[in-house]
């Protein structure tokens, strides 16, 4: 009788302590920790505790250290966090959020976020298997509004002065009372290209000091050791700055990484629409960190997001189609994955694909230090400054707005029409095997090469229109694509050499092996596609200058033709043509192509020069300027 009381009170006492998990349904509105609100006795208050919510639920289990299972929050269910008090919602290894059509999991409105001393911490740890994290049905809502007060509203802030030694950063202007310890932010050593997984740092502060007006600058001191790089300020005109990366909301793996290139094989994902399909889902979520997922950010239509950091996921999100976000995509191995109608307002930074596979991608912050840029997307438009890239590659209909720089390859293997309205300086290749380049009102300068066109073809055009190169203005200008590649050249370029006009920039032009194919064996050496002159009637020589390099032997009349055209006076409408006369052509000087010509009347003389040979490695240089007497 004994044995048998003791092993009775021993399961009275494990029941009444809860040590076993159990199943919790709501009863009522009310707080998580009231035994009134659920059905069953008690409350959830045990590791892997269930719950099946259908009331208005307020979370008040604080900081909680216990691993819920499974949360679900059905039709008429709510699941609210408190935005005066810090809250902890932590899963086990195997725990699912699940949203259905009608539930809600909230936390604080756009006038009332959670307030910025609190933090709300949703964590998964990783588990044994695949999981989604989230599920989000068809008519699920998920309103989160973290607090930008947290940072003090100053997600960025401009690095100073270079840093290279001790564990002091600068920033301009004051930021003493916005960012605070164990605050963590990225920051890149702003200069060419090296390897995206080492060219940026994450640290975190141990203190900020006091604000020097004299010097409009705010000291920094972080906790980990002195930068084995230096840090510099200004990088070919652009401004490296410190990116905020720590949030007052998170859903995350506790565990994952903080460490710049700190993604790992995770294989949770955080599910915004279960479904894929509809755009009925209601997602606004503000002023969070989503960290170390598989998706960070999976499928999801009408979501709204600002203010968002994504740092260390695989995939920050795959499948989205039109959405609106303001995030920072920090250290991921994809950025935005095949998804469309997007746009981006915060920067992409030490990713191996910044945007891939996607649509009508617009891309507003600046892209810096990834591997790949903008890679295999279509229709796309980037705003925002590309810097320290290895290369912006594989893309059909690119429109870039800001600067190219630092690049191991500014544009790579484009196949369609690519726009580029800033600047193209300091890359190692400026524009390589691209098709329809059209650079406007940028400089390009400084490039180990600007234009790599003797190991292949940039097809179709490349034209500059006010355009600056190697600190030379230049007029409009068509490199036009036949059977060869044009590369305008100035004082100081290799092969440059003054013309006889003392024009200040000269053209190289680079025939293919197309020009010694039957089908197309001339490439335009004319300046433009087709010339023109207003010339009085009576007899004139027209020259223009050309410069043989490299070649076996000298070119003759039928390697280089000058053709002159001008109208006829007896029908008054066909044309009559006449091609140079000189017979040769040797290397490395100043030849002219001349031809003299007689209308009877004054009227538009054309003119156009043909290359009819290739031979690898070898090249002719023009003078643009013509001479008429």
């Amino acid at each position: 009788m004994k044995k048998i009381f003791t092993i009775t009170f021993f399961i009275a006492l494990l029941f009444a302590n809860n040590v076993f998990s159990a199943t919790y349904n709501s009863a009522q509105a009310g707080n998580w920790n009231t035994d009134a609100t659920w059905t069953e006795a008690g409350h959830p208050n045990a590791n892997d505790d269930i719950a099946i919510i259908t009331h208005a639920i307020n979370y008040d289990a604080g900081e909680s250290v216990i691993t819920w299972g499974n949360i679900t929050i059905n039709s008429g269910g709510t699941l609210d966090f408190p935005v005066a008090a810090s809250s902890n919602l932590v899963f086990n290894t195997t725990g699912i959020l699940t949203i259905n059509s009608g539930g809600k999991l909230s936390c604080g409105s756009v006038g009332s976020p959670l307030g910025a001393t609190y933090k709300l911490k949703i964590h998964w740890p990783q588990g044994a298997a695949a999981r989604n994290a989230i599920i989000l049905n068809d008519g699920g809502e998920i309103a989160i509004f973290g607090n930008p007060a947290y940072y003090g509203s100053e997600k960025y802030a401009d690095l100073d002065s270079d840093w290279s030694t001790g564990q002091i950063v600068y920033v301009t202007g004051d930021l003493s009372s916005d960012w605070i310890a164990g605050q963590k932010f990225w920051i890149h050593r702003n200069y060419k290209y090296v390897d995206y997984l080492t060219d940026a740092d994450i640290f975190t502060i141990a203190s900020v000091g006091a604000y020097d007006s004299g010097n409009d600058r705010t000291p920094i001191t972080i906790s980990e050791a002195a930068p084995a790089v230096t840090y510099a300020a200004v990088y070919e005109g652009f401004q490296s700055q410190l990116i905020m990366l720590s949030r007052n909301v998170e859903l995350a793996d506790p565990g994952s990484s903080w460490d710049a290139g700190g993604f790992a094989s995770y294989d949770e994902d955080i599910g915004f629409d279960n479904n894929q399909g509809t755009t009925n889902n209601l997602i606004d979520i503000r002023d969070t960190i989503f960290r170390g997922w598989n998706y960070g950010a999976n499928g999801g239509y009408n979501f709204s997001g600002k203010n968002l950091v994504f740092l260390n996921n695989n995939f920050v999100m795959s499948g989205t189609n039109v959405l609106n976000i303001t995030s920072e995509i920090i250290s991921n191995e994809y950025g935005i994955f095949n998804s469309y109608n997007i746009q981006n307002t915060g920067h992409v930074c030490s990713t191996e694909f910044a945007h891939r596979g996607s649509k009508s991608m617009k891309q507003v912050g600046d892209i810096i230090g990834n591997k790949y840029s903008f890679y295999q997307n279509d229709n796309s438009c980037g705003v925002g400054n590309i810097v320290s890239n290895y290369q912006l590659t594989d893309s059909p209909s690119l429109d870039i707005t800001g600067n190219i720089i630092g690049n191991t390859y500014g544009i790579y293997y484009n196949y369609g029409k690519i726009k580029i309205k800033g600047s193209l300086k300091d890359n190692t290749t400026g524009v390589y095997r691209s098709y329809d380049v059209v650079i406007l009102d940028g400089d390009i300068n400084n490039n180990t090469t600007d234009f790599d066109i003797l190991s292949t073809v940039i097809k179709n055009n490349v034209i500059l229109e006010n355009c600056t190169l190697g600190g030379t203005d230049r007029q409009p200008i068509r490199i036009y694509q036949n059977c060869g590649s044009w590369l305008p050249a100035v004082s100081g370029d290799a092969h440059f050499q003054t013309p006889p006009s003392g024009n200040s920039w000269i053209l190289e032009a680079i025939p293919n092996s197309y020009c010694k194919n039957i089908y197309c064996n001339q490439m335009e050496l004319s300046p433009l596609e087709e010339m023109a002159l207003d010339t009085d009637s009576g007899s004139q020589t027209l020259t223009f200058s050309i410069y043989p390099v490299g070649w076996t032997a000298s070119l003759d009349q039928d390697d280089v033709v000058f053709e002159v055209s001008y109208l006829d006076s007896v029908s008054g409408i066909t044309r009559t043509t006449i091609v140079n006369s000189t017979t040769t052509y040797a290397n490395d000087g100043w030849r002219d192509l001349e031809v003299t010509f007689n209308p009877s009347q004054d009227g538009i003389v054309y003119f156009q020069i043909y290359l009819r040979k290739y031979e690898s490695g070898c090249y002719v240089l023009i003078d643009p300027v013509p001479n008429v007497n």
